[in-house]
């Protein structure tokens, strides 16, 4: 009795046994010969082979699968991962986050399908709408949209200009002022203090190189907008005289505005654009005037142009009018004047219109060029001009009074002898204690 149970209990055991080996052979072949930790540590070693973008992509349909829910470990997932793009380690391929989750599903329905029993037909239907209901579940990263699709710069063409001006030809000189005190009284001058305005530079077009004094300012201050020389004397004797003198070297270009330039910048200034003595910007007959003449227009550049023109055609030059260097509103009214009242009616216009503008004082010749060499003094060379302030563009300049309807000095000038002393032509002043003070000043070119 004993004997045959135990026989019993060994047939027992060499049938489980048997059928254990049996089935395994049949249903995990998959498996081969290695353990779970040694195919883990496989397929991080054959992912690192591959290519770094590869090996990301790996990354991401391992956590997509854990995400799932899928029965594989993150790290058979990450194996089944790398062996599907090993076959395509030498051809780059970027593969969204949204459809790596897609493949990875797919991917752990393939791979449950190895590790499962054969099923019949009804069986596999039920597996294949389990598999699309847990690939529904896959988290979606919202989609970008390729860079394609966001909108770029427009490319400048080649005729486009690149910068508001050019600069031509240069010339420099020696402007020199010299300004003359003389006691003329029978006692002593003391304690004098003159205000003189110096050579100031805030155009593209002339540039300030250099300036020396005979006798040091004891200041430089701006006053209305003007660079100014602050001088102290002590004393001067009766009869007794003295020669106060500035130097200045400068240079001037030719310059060109392009019209067709486009701004970059919307900036702009504030100061320039109210009423000013001879600049009557708010006077009724100027506002209305400068209606009609930028009626319709619609950039800054294409006003200015516009007022300059009217001005050049519509003022005619008379150096003997009674009416000559007395402003914007009675050039207006008159008709008539000389280059201040050109410049003045023309800033007044565009201030009227919102324009910043202002009038440039200085030099240039009459149409014939300076001596090339020596020095010559520049009285009847005094001339008076505009700059306008267009956003994007800066200071542009005009010469009303050289222009004419056919030739219109409008962002460019007639060539590169203009000098500039100031923007507000700004007088000398000074005070003294006794003697009689008389002061002279004149302006040269060496």
């Amino acid at each position: 009795m004993g004997k045959s149970f135990n026989r019993i209990v060994v047939t027992v055991l060499a049938v489980l046994l048997i059928g254990s080996s049996a089935v395994a052979k049949r249903y995990l072949p998959a498996l081969g010969r290695g353990s779970g930790p040694a195919l883990a540590e496989a397929a991080v070693t054959h992912t690192e082979r591959v290519s770094k973008h590869q090996a990301a992509n790996a990354c991401w349909t391992a956590w997509a699968a854990a995400e799932a829910g899928g029965k594989e470990t993150a790290a058979e997932v990450a194996r089944a991962a790398a062996n599907g793009t090993a076959e395509q380690a030498n051809v780059p391929v970027q593969v969204d986050k949204p459809q790596a989750a897609k493949q990875t599903a797919g991917h752990a329905g393939s791979r449950e399908s190895k590790l499962q029993p054969p099923q019949d037909k009804t069986e596999q239907a039920a597996a294949d709408k389990k598999q699309q209901a847990v690939a529904a579940t896959v988290p979606q990263e919202p989609e970008v949209q390729p860079a394609a699709s966001v909108a770029a710069p427009q490319p400048e063409t080649a005729d486009t200009p690149r910068h508001p001006y050019t600069l031509g030809a240069a010339r420099e000189f020696n402007f020199t002022s010299t300004v003359l005190f003389r006691n003329e009284g029978n006692t002593t001058a003391r304690n004098i203090r003159v205000q003189i305005p110096l050579v100031t530079d805030d155009s593209p077009y002339f540039s300030l190189e250099g300036e020396t004094f005979s006798t040091e300012p004891a200041e430089i201050v701006t006053v209305d907008g003007t660079r100014t020389g602050i001088f102290r004397l002590e004393a001067l004797e009766a009869g007794e005289e003295l020669a106060l003198t500035i130097r200045t070297k400068v240079k001037t270009s030719d310059i060109t505005f392009y019209a067709d330039y486009v701004p970059r910048e919307n900036n702009t200034v504030t100061a320039f654009l109210g009423a000013a003595a001879g600049i009557e910007s708010t006077h009724g007959e100027i506002v209305d005037l400068a209606g009609k003449i930028t009626a319709g227009i619609s950039t800054d550049w294409e006003k200015a142009h516009a007022i300059t023109k009217w001005t050049a055609t519509h003022i005619k030059y008379n150096a003997n009018a009674a009416t000559r260097n007395s402003g914007a509103l009675a050039a207006l009214q008159s008709r008539t004047g000389v280059c201040e009242d050109y410049a003045k009616l023309s800033v007044a216009l565009a201030r009227a219109a919102g324009i910043p503008a202002r009038v440039v004082y200085g030099y240039t010749d009459n149409g014939n060029k300076w001596p090339a060499g020596g020095a010559f003094p520049l009285q009847g060379y005094r001339h008076a001009w505009v700059e306008y302030y267009l956003a994007g563009r800066g200071w542009v300049p005009a010469d009303p009074t050289r222009s004419t309807a056919n030739k219109l000095y409008f962002g460019s000038l007639p060539h590169n002898r203009y000098i500039i002393q100031n923007y507000t032509n700004l007088s000398l002043k000074g005070s003294y204690a006794g003697g009689k003070l008389t002061v002279t000043w004149t302006d040269a070119l060496e």
